[in-house]
C-alpha cells in the first residue's frame, strides 16, 4: 500500500492585503468585495484543481475554505504537489501586490492526529519563519524596488457581481492563483458547480 501524506495549505496576510489600497487599474468600490470573494474561492479551487491535475478522487479533499485546506495525497505525490503549489504561490504574490504567501507543510498520515497536527504547524511555521530559505545569494543584495504590478481590474471586473451570477467556477494552469466566475475563458482546463448547500461534487 502506498504510503500516504497530509498536505495544509494556508493564505497568510488576508487583513492587510483586503485593507491595502486599491490599484490604479481597479474600481474603489468593488475592489474590497472581489478581494474577499477570490480569498474565499481560490482556497476552494486550489486543492481540487490539485487533485484533479494529478488524476487523483475528489475524496482526497479533507477541508477547504477559511483560508486554508486540507489534502491527502499519495506519498509519490509529494514532489508534483510542490511545483503547483509554486506555481500558484508566485501566481498568489503577483495578484496580491505580494501581500498573501500561499504557505504549504506536507507530513506523513501517521500516528494520533494531534501529533500528525502539530507536525503540519511545525512545517508552516518554519515557512513563515524562514521566508528567505529557498532564496539564492542575490536576495541579500540591495536592489531597486520594482513598481507594483497591477491585477487588471481581476477583482472589481473579473469577480464581484460576476461570482453572485455564475453557477460554476473555472480553473486553469496558465493562471493557477486565478478563479473564473461563468466557467472562465476556453482555455480554462477545469471547473466546479457553485452549489448553495454542502456537496461533493461542487463548492458551496
Amino acid at each position: 500500500m502506498s504510503e500516504q501524506i497530509l498536505l495544509q495549505g494556508k493564505i497568510q496576510g488576508i487583513e492587510e492585503f483586503l485593507l491595502s489600497p486599491p490599484g490604479a487599474d481597479e474600481d474603489a468600490p468593488d475592489v474590497l468585495a472581489g478581494r474577499a470573494q477570490w480569498i474565499s474561492l481560490i482556497c476552494e479551487v486550489l486543492p481540487r484543481a490539485l487533485l484533479a491535475e494529478l488524476g487523483l478522487a475528489r475524496i482526497l479533499l479533507g477541508s477547504s475554505g477559511g483560508g486554508q485546506f486540507l489534502v491527502v495525497l499519495p506519498g509519490e505525490a509529494r514532489r508534483a504537489a510542490g511545483e503547483f503549489l509554486s506555481a500558484a504561490a508566485r501566481d498568489v504574490d503577483r495578484l496580491s501586490g505580494g501581500r498573501l504567501q500561499l504557505l504549504w507543510g506536507i507530513t506523513e498520515n501517521l500516528g494520533d492526529w494531534s501529533v500528525v497536527r502539530k507536525r503540519l504547524n511545525e512545517e508552516l511555521q518554519r515557512w513563515q519563519g524562514t521566508p528567505l530559505a529557498g532564496a539564492a545569494l542575490e536576495a541579500f543584495q540591495p536592489y531597486a524596488a520594482p513598481e507594483p504590478v497591477g491585477a487588471g481590474g481581476y477583482f472589481s471586473r473579473a469577480l464581484g457581481l460576476k461570482v453572485r451570477e455564475a453557477s460554476v467556477i473555472g480553473w486553469s494552469p496558465d493562471a493557477p492563483a486565478q478563479v473564473f466566475p461563468g466557467g472562465g475563458p476556453e482555455t480554462a482546463k477545469h471547473s466546479w458547480k457553485l452549489t448553495p448547500n454542502l456537496s461533493a461534487d461542487g463548492i458551496t
